[in-house]
């Protein structure tokens, strides 16, 4: 039988089959990440990643391709579309 319930917490779920941890990076704080640390994945490819979950979760996400001598990675951050962002 149904089971009415009073609150729930609608928190995202962490799923075992993902491989970031999109409830920490979608909470607004700034974020550094390397290809081959924190994604396997084509750096132009994690970019677009970002950008679908910002879109799946109502958020915008601006970002910077960084690059060193032996790396290269994404600095990231999500924001609400009328936050004041600096």
């Amino acid at each position: 039988m149904a089971e009415e319930l009073d609150s729930y917490d609608w928190g995202e779920l962490t799923s075992p089959r993902s491989k970031y941890d999109w409830a920490r990076w979608t909470k607004g704080d700034i974020w550094r990440i390397r290809r081959g640390e924190d994604y396997e994945i084509a750096t132009e490819t994690m970019r677009v990643t970002l950008h679908a979950r910002a879109d799946q979760k109502g958020l915008k996400v601006r970002t910077r391709k960084e690059k060193g001598d032996d790396w290269e990675g994404l600095v990231f951050q999500f924001f609400e579309e009328d936050a004041d962002v600096d």
